[in-house]
């Protein structure tokens, strides 16, 4: 389970490709088992079993492929192209700090390692969240960690929360996240190595220890 957590992103990326994959291996099934006999059928209970697991499993991909083009379509759009972009620069975002409404951008951070956490107020494993990314911050900060927290709330609806859940943290607003479209799905976490180049993502919320993985191979 952990590990699904941990890679949930990285397989969102793949959902289209693999839920087709299985849909084209369940109907070859089902006509391999029912070829020659009418509608498909097999005559033996043993055949009929396998041909309707081979149904189910092409109707369950079937609806994966509705979601993965439907309402998830931003979270599998996103996550592909995060998996296209790991090893390049990531585009540039300009934000303004909650705490003093000053304009800042990633850009101004290269040679730090960052953590890059989209979230919002509306969201339940954001709240959770925060304190291991101020956890973070306060621990290697030191060593040239930055985590920068980004939110589309007005700066008002923030302010407050960062203050109490991750103050030690950079945390900033903007009206728009831009290149990551993620529509509602928060939380997403980018991990960005001191050159500007993306090295992970994650989506959800992630375990202190995950993340530490993750930096502590960059810094």
């Amino acid at each position: 389970m952990e590990w699904l957590r941990q890679n949930f992103a990285h397989l969102a990326a793949l959902a289209p490709i693999a839920f087709g994959a299985a849909a084209l291996i369940g109907l070859a099934a089902a006509w391999r088992l029912g070829r020659g006999n009418r509608f498909l059928i097999p005559r033996t209970r043993r055949g009929r079993v396998a041909s309707l697991l081979s149904i189910s499993l092409v109707g369950s991909c079937a609806v994966g492929l509705v979601l993965s083009y439907g309402p998830v379509a931003p979270l599998v759009e996103t996550s592909a192209r995060l998996r296209r972009g790991v090893g390049e620069q990531v585009p540039d975002i300009t934000f303004r700090r909650v705490s003093d409404d000053s304009l800042h951008s990633i850009g101004e951070l290269r040679g730090q390692v960052l953590i890059i956490n989209l979230w919002a107020t509306w969201c339940p494993p954001c709240r959770t969240e925060f304190p291991t990314l101020n956890r973070l911050q306060s621990a290697y900060g030191g060593r040239g960690l930055v985590v920068v927290t980004l939110t589309d709330e007005p700066r008002e609806a923030a302010q407050q929360f960062v203050q109490e859940h991750a103050p030690a943290a950079l945390n900033g607003y903007i009206s728009s996240f831009g290149w990551l479209d993620i529509e509602s799905f928060r939380p997403f976490t980018l991990i960005v190595d001191r050159k500007g180049v993306l090295r992970d993502y994650f989506f959800g919320s992630q375990e202190y220890e995950t993340f530490e993985a993750r930096v502590r191979e960059h810094l």
